[in-house]
């Protein structure tokens, strides 16, 4: 046999080495091995996911806790804001309208939102506070267009009707 030929023979019949082998000695194929790799990356991605699964209460306990902190702050903020402009705010400017002061005005506001925002019960909620009808017409329009003139009157009802004032 010539010298070629005897290599090319030892080349076909010796092992490869370097790869992955089967239960008894032979070389696995690619297609084999990505599915053994391919299972092997499934329980990992699954123990992942139980990982995560057992985080999540306490993630969201966090962030639960976060956002109520940064409201907390931003509410704190548009107080001292509301207190500051009241102060600048012109004489006169938070007078009683008709005999409504305007934390009445915010409270019977709220109210009124609190029972759904229907109109039709006004006229209740304000004689419930003391207020007759004609007393509250005129508080409406007269805050209405003091708010509207004014950004302080406006900032102290808003912090008033939210409960941080």
């Amino acid at each position: 046999m010539p010298d070629d030929l005897i290599c090319e023979s030892l080349q076909m019949s010796a092992p490869r080495s370097g790869g992955p082998l089967d239960h008894e000695g032979r070389p696995l194929d690619s297609a084999a091995t990505g599915r053994q790799a391919g299972a092997m990356g499934l329980f990992k991605q699954l123990k992942q996911m139980k990982d995560v699964v057992a985080e999540t209460p306490d993630l969201i306990k966090n962030a639960q806790a976060m956002q109520q902190s940064q409201m907390q702050a931003a509410q704190a903020q548009a107080a001292a804001a509301a207190q500051g402009q009241a102060a600048a705010a012109p004489a006169g400017s938070f007078d009683p309208i008709a005999g409504v002061t305007i934390e009445l005005y915010a409270e019977i506001s709220r109210e009124l939102t609190e029972r759904g925002g229907d109109q039709s019960q006004v006229a209740g909620i304000a004689r419930e506070k003391g207020v007759d009808q004609a007393s509250w017409d005129a508080a409406v329009a007269g805050w209405n267009q003091r708010m509207v003139g004014n950004p302080a009157v406006a900032q102290r009802f808003n912090a008033l009707w939210r409960g941080v004032g």
